[in-house]
């Protein structure tokens, strides 16, 4: 039997924050690249592997068996916050802020059990239990903002700003269960 118990009643916060600004201002004919650069913020209130693997040859040939049991509860709050700025002037040159990401995730409560059994043909039955729990009260959001802008003068040969925030579906705002 493996058992693995997790429980947070703090706050938990992760913030970042990336800044890919340039300024080609004074550079006649030249050129400025920021690029594929990544603010990600993650924030966990209680996270878990747990993995029992059994085969041939152990206790699991004489009839008995094996189990996994996870519980995990979490109150306080989580909170990632990332922050993406990407702002350019460019005056006779090219500017290149792109592919820079912001990214933030966060999650009360995870969990990952893999029970893996194997007997061989003929031997007698193999067992296994895996039991799960979680629990989750606190208030879990995951925010990303920025900006981007770009200006620039008569005889600019280029400016490129972009950029990605990613704020996966699955990790938005969830409010507590009462």
């Amino acid at each position: 039997m493996l058992a693995n118990s997790q429980g947070n009643t703090g706050a938990v916060t992760s913030t970042t924050s990336l800044l890919a600004g340039g300024s080609a201002a004074n550079r006649l004919d030249g050129n400025i690249t920021t690029t594929g650069n990544q603010a990600l913020a993650v924030a966990a209130g209680n996270t878990s592997l747990n993995s029992v693997q059994v085969g041939a040859g152990t206790a699991l040939n004489s009839g008995s068996g094996v189990g996994l049991l996870n519980s995990q509860a979490n109150s306080g709050n989580v909170l990632a916050t990332a922050t993406l700025n990407a702002d350019g002037f460019s005056r006779g040159s090219s500017l290149n802020l792109s592919g820079n990401t912001a990214s933030a995730t966060a999650v009360g409560n995870n969990a990952e059990n893999v029970v893996n059994v194997s007997a061989l043909p003929g031997q007698q039955m193999a067992s296994a239990q895996l039991t799960s729990t979680q629990i989750n009260s606190g208030n879990v959001s995951a925010v990303v903002s920025g900006s981007y802008s770009a200006s620039g003068v008569p005889g600019t040969s280029g400016i490129n700003v972009s950029g990605t925030a990613r704020l996966p579906w699955r990790l938005a705002t969830v409010p507590p269960r009462r």
